[in-house]
C-alpha cells in the first residue's frame, strides 16, 4: 500500500496558524516539542501492544493478514520509538555543549 500524507507525528499549538504548526522550534521549545512528539509516539505503541487481535479473528485468511499487517506495525513504531529516542539524546548531547559528538 503506498504511503500518503505526511509522514511525522504533529504537535499543533492551539493557536498556530496552518503550515506555521509543523515549523521548527528554537531550543526549550524544540524540546519540549520533541519529548511531546516522543510521548505521541509511546502513547500510540502501548496502545497497539495493548490491543490483542482475537483468535477467532486471526482464524480468517482476511484476519491472519490484517494480524500479521498489524504485527509489521508495531515492529516499525517500535523501530520509530527508538530512533526517537536516540535523536533525544543527540539533542541533549548537543544542548550540553560538551563538544562532543553523539554516539550513533
Amino acid at each position: 500500500m503506498p504511503e500518503t500524507g505526511r509522514r511525522w507525528l504533529r504537535l499543533v499549538e492551539r493557536d498556530a496558524p496552518g503550515e506555521a504548526a509543523d515549523g521548527p522550534l528554537p531550543g526549550e521549545a524544540g524540546r519540549q516539542r520533541l519529548a511531546a512528539l516522543r510521548g505521541q509516539l509511546r502513547n500510540q505503541l502501548t496502545a497497539l501492544r495493548e490491543t490483542p487481535i482475537p483468535a477467532e479473528a486471526r482464524a480468517t485468511p482476511e484476519g491472519a493478514e490484517a494480524a500479521a499487517a498489524l504485527d509489521r506495525l508495531i515492529a516499525e513504531v517500535t523501530r520509530l520509538a527508538e530512533g526517537w529516542d536516540r535523536l533525544a539524546q543527540a539533542v541533549a548531547a548537543l544542548t550540553a555543549g560538551d563538544g562532543t559528538p553523539p554516539e550513533e
